[in-house]
């Protein structure tokens, strides 16, 4: 089910305002309203609302990570920061929802398993890619890094194209640490040089709260890091406020569909003002 689907199918989007960026919030105790500050290109406007729900993610949709590799004003080509998103089409409501329990379930044996056992959960991934690369790589180094599964996030591979590249030699892969960056690629330590046109950094995600937004509660600002969060939604002391956040060790959005379920609470009970 793609976002634009479902926006046009269940008439959200005719409530959007598209190309819109949200830069401030304060909310007002004596009136008890968020007023919202948002730029439109060269343009600024205000709106208000008695609760504010953010859907806002937890990296920054400008910059990647960076990282400051030495001689990188030296590197002669483009250098090229990316993080790759997949989308799922499915066809159905119904559909949705099965393949939806099924992946959150697979997704936490899986994790919960490699936890519990990551001696044999690494065993268990060399194994499955030596089968996809057959000899073309060999596993040690490339794939047997110094610390277990899920000490750092894992990356998938969609229908191991990666694999299916590095067996048919269309790919080559080299494990090392990055020395500096030189006018025609990439010094590692070993002292190896690698000729490049382009680099794409991996350097992962810039984590932000709330969008970048800034939030002011009755003329005092919010400082996130100093927040405590209540059922992974609302925060200490920041009233009619709720941030969907979504799982940590899978996909993001499964975990998001459950959090409307306060808010949703909250207009029931026809509640003028909700806090933690």
């Amino acid at each position: 089910m793609t976002a634009r689907w479902a926006s046009s199918t269940y008439g959200i989007d005719r409530h959007i305002r598209f190309g819109h960026w949200v830069t401030r919030a304060s909310w007002s105790t004596s009136d008890s309203p968020w007023t919202v500050e948002v730029t439109h290109g060269t343009e600024f406007a205000r709106y208000t609302c008695s609760f504010l729900y953010l859907c806002s993610g937890y990296y920054s949709a400008d910059v990647g990570h960076v990282v400051d590799f030495p001689g990188q004003e030296d590197f002669g080509g483009r250098i090229v920061h990316v993080a790759n998103r997949i989308r799922a089409y499915l066809p159905s409501e119904l559909a949705y929802r099965v393949i939806r329990t099924r992946n959150i379930v697979r997704a936490n044996l899986f994790y919960q398993y490699f936890r519990l056992r990551p001696a044999r959960a690494a065993a268990l991934l060399r194994g499955g890619i030596a089968l996809q690369v057959g000899d073309s790589v060999p596993i040690d180094p490339h794939f047997s890094p110094d610390y277990a599964p899920w000490d750092q996030r894992l990356c998938l591979v969609p229908d191991g194209d990666l694999f299916k590249a590095l067996k048919a030699k269309r790919a080559s892969m080299v494990t090392d640490r990055i020395e500096r960056f030189t006018p025609r690629g990439i010094e590692l330590v070993s002292g190896e040089e690698l000729d490049a046109d382009i680099i794409v950094t991996a350097t992962g995600l810039k984590m932000v709260s709330f969008g970048q937004i800034s939030f002011v509660v009755d003329g005092t600002p919010v400082d996130p890091g100093r927040t405590l969060a209540y059922q992974g939604m609302m925060f200490d002391g920041v009233p009619n406020l709720a941030w969907s956040v979504g799982y940590t060790n899978q996909s993001w959005t499964t975990a998001t569909r459950s959090v409307p379920r306060g808010p949703a609470w909250i207009r029931r009970a026809k509640a003028g003002r909700c806090s933690t």
